[in-house]
């Protein structure tokens, strides 16, 4: 699926999700009134028929207006409660379901494998590693993603699936999380998890007071024990309906997610045997902590039980699934072992992979992945410099590499000694020591390779404390502002490790849609045409490829500011600006840029990585090339 439409479905389920979520409370109003006027002799049937016109002429208005009132604020308080509690991200998702975070200072092999996968697949994709969490726990076949956007999205994964996946089944399962990531999926089941808890919250009230009364059993807490019956059955009703709720939005988006993991590895067997372990698997993909149903409907498969399964089930049945993916399938689930080492390693491309050799169109490639993509970031990875790589995985490690790639080259030595004696007196020794140590390998590293060794980077980054995490925002502005230049692979490195930090050490930076028109991003988009135009194009040509540009985005009035008005602050405030367009406007954005930068018939590396970092910045992921 093009990836702006996605989006754009995106925000139609979150409208259809508000809608429900509405008629819900609406409903819970009604039931809790019935509920409390029976309770306190406001209905009194005797030998009448309990039609809706007695139940008319008995109700209470003022007691339905009061009771409607408290129903609403006890929902949306609690739904406010739990969407502020989740502004962390996704991590506040995994540790509540029992994850721990896990990096490459764990020397298991299957460990080793999982974070090899992940990071494939994000460089693949243009988007910043996520941290891995592993449910030790939870010996169920079952993964998830979560999060508000890539910056803050996590994965999870149970023991049960390192257990018994191959290489190639967790590479299927971690494209279908990433399809989730990247086509706003993701950030919907966040919201679900927020809107739906206040729905269920009544029935943890009853059965709050249940327990309450049942360890108190003094005079009059029969009264109280059947209040507490009763919200629990409203709880009940409340139930009902998110899970409804869940299933009504959840089950396609999934099918969608599997078609897209076929797609971004071109292995249909991988997904296709995951999902037939975990039928075949005598656990299946159900998990045992009692915090699993608030999230059942984001994981890769059903991850509880239900007695009314094949209604409320978030997910399609595991049959249905393997019958869309592998129509040759006989309907018969395999007998499930342990994974064995050799399955473990990377397998050589088969010709069921063979990917199309047409090139794309940059903006038809934004969340699209194939496995050109991904072969393309296991080269990257492979070709990064030793000493480098046992290094970045370190907080030392990863926070030289972020200052090594902002250091003057070689040829311009009055700013490099100038970097390198600020950084002397404002960073840590300990990083220092790492600095002085991979400088001359991050100094020759390929530009092909400087992004996908930030996302690396990244992971560990979120480990600072809060006055480090400080300490280098203000170290990369100061080393960026250092010439008096603005180059926009500089900037992008700052962009994009500001926007994953922030998620760790603030909230998530959750955008909405704020603006549905070109006009309004004028002042925005000229920033950006005169910054590309300083850094890309010839002054001679500056009348034609502006003229060009302006019928891109449909906006004549726009022209090259003077350089004073083109500052790293200013650009980097209207590439903000623009990541609150609505998606099919970010599209037009992009093609923009893309033209801007390529108007001379040219699409070197440098301008590649230049174009994913803009992109990257409006929430839209250009794969690597």
């Amino acid at each position: 699926m093009n990836f702006f439409e996605s989006q754009a479905q995106a925000k139609v389920q979150t409208t259809r999700l508000l809608i429900l979520f509405g008629a819900a409370v609406i409903t819970l109003i009604v039931i809790t009134n019935i509920f409390v006027m029976a309770a306190f002799g406001f209905i009194e049937l005797e030998d009448q028929a309990l039609t809706l016109e007695f139940i008319k002429k008995q109700f209470d208005w003022n007691t339905f207006g009061f009771v409607a009132i408290l129903v609403s604020m006890s929902i949306l308080i609690g739904s406010a409660f739990k969407i502020h509690s989740l502004s962390s991200g996704g991590k506040v998702i995994a540790k509540s379901l029992g994850g721990s975070l896990v990096s490459h200072s764990n020397g298991e092999l299957k460990t080793q494998t999982l974070l090899n996968v992940v990071e494939e697949m994000a460089i693949a994709s243009g988007t910043p590693v996520p941290e891995v969490y592993i449910l030790n726990n939870e010996s169920g076949i079952n993964a998830f993603a979560a999060g508000f956007t890539i910056d803050d999205a996590v994965i999870g994964v149970t023991q049960g699936a390192l257990d018994y996946f191959t290489r190639e089944e967790l590479q299927g399962v971690i494209a279908h999380e990433f399809s989730h990531i990247v086509h706003g999926d993701m950030r919907l089941n966040m919201r679900l998890v927020g809107v739906l808890h206040g729905i269920l919250s009544i029935g943890q009230l009853g059965h709050d007071i249940l327990n309450f009364t049942n360890s108190d059993r003094r005079s009059g807490s029969g009264q109280v024990l059947a209040f507490g019956i009763g919200l629990m059955v409203i709880g009940y009703s409340g139930t009902f309906f998110g899970n409804m709720i869940k299933a009504s939005i959840s089950r396609q988006r999934e099918y969608l997610a599997d078609a897209s993991a076929v797609q971004y590895t071109r292995n249909r067997y991988g997904i296709a045997n995951a999902l037939l372990k975990i039928g075949g698997y005598s656990k299946g993909s159900c998990l045992d902590t009692g915090q699993a149903p608030a999230m059942s409907h984001a994981y890769f498969s059903n991850g509880i039980k239900s007695k009314l399964q094949s209604v409320f089930a978030t997910h399609p049945p595991i049959e249905l699934r393997v019958k869309a993916i592998d129509p040759s399938w006989q309907g018969v689930f395999p007998e499930v072992t342990l994974t064995s080492k050799d399955n473990l390693k990377s397998e050589a491309s088969s010709g069921f992979m063979a990917a199309s050799a047409t090139s794309r169109g940059v903006v038809n490639s934004v969340g699209q992945l194939t496995v050109n993509n991904i072969e393309k970031a296991k080269k990257c990875l492979a070709a990064m410099p030793t000493l480098v790589k046992e290094n970045v995985y370190s907080i030392e490690g990863a926070t030289a590499t972020i200052y090594g790639l902002l250091l003057a080259k070689m040829s311009d030595m009055d700013t490099l000694n100038k970097q390198m004696q600020y950084l002397e007196n404002s960073a840590p020794k300990p990083v220092m020591d790492k600095l002085h140590l991979m400088t001359y390998n991050l100094q020759n590293l390929g530009t092909e390779l400087r992004l996908p060794l930030v996302e690396i980077a990244l992971p560990q980054l979120r480990q600072l404390n809060k006055i480090d995490y400080l300490t280098i925002l203000n170290n990369m502005k100061w080393l960026i502002e250092a010439d008096n230049k603005l180059e926009i692979f500089e900037w992008s490195i700052e962009r994009v490790v500001g926007h994953y930090l922030k998620s760790a050490f603030e909230v998530a930076d959750y955008k909405i849609v704020k603006y549905h028109s070109m006009q309004a991003v004028k002042a925005e988009l000229e920033i950006i045409m005169s910054v590309l135009c300083e850094n890309f194009v010839d002054e001679n040509d500056y009348l034609s490829v502006t003229m060009s540009a302006k019928n891109i985005v449909g906006v004549a009035d726009i022209d090259i500011l003077p350089k004073e008005m083109t500052t790293m602050n200013s650009f980097t405030l209207a590439v903000d600006k623009l990541a609150l367009l609505k998606p099919r406007l970010k599209e037009k954005v992009i093609q923009f840029c893309y033209f801007l930068v390529t108007q001379d018939q040219e699409y070197s590396v440098y301008e590649q990585e230049t174009i994913r970092a803009l992109a990257d910045s409006m929430g839209c992921p250009i794969p690597i090339e």
